[in-house]
């Protein structure tokens, strides 16, 4: 909790984004279904939902 609400989790996702912007990759993760702040950051980076398993939420963000 001290370091949520930071921008840290954002600044990781600018970069990774921008990476896979420049070399036209998906990023693909899993995300504890406890963990809703997580999947809202994601969501708004243009993650989608692919999956799902009885602990996480699979989810891509699409090659640009």
């Amino acid at each position: 909790p001290d370091w949520q609400s930071k921008g840290i989790g954002s600044g990781v996702l600018d970069g990774l984004v921008e990476e896979a912007t420049r070399t036209s990759l998906p990023i693909r993760l899993n995300v504890l279904k406890v963990n809703e702040r997580a999947r809202t950051l994601y969501e708004r980076y243009g993650f989608r939902l692919t999956e799902t398993t009885q602990r996480h939420y699979r989810m891509v963000r699409p090659e640009p």
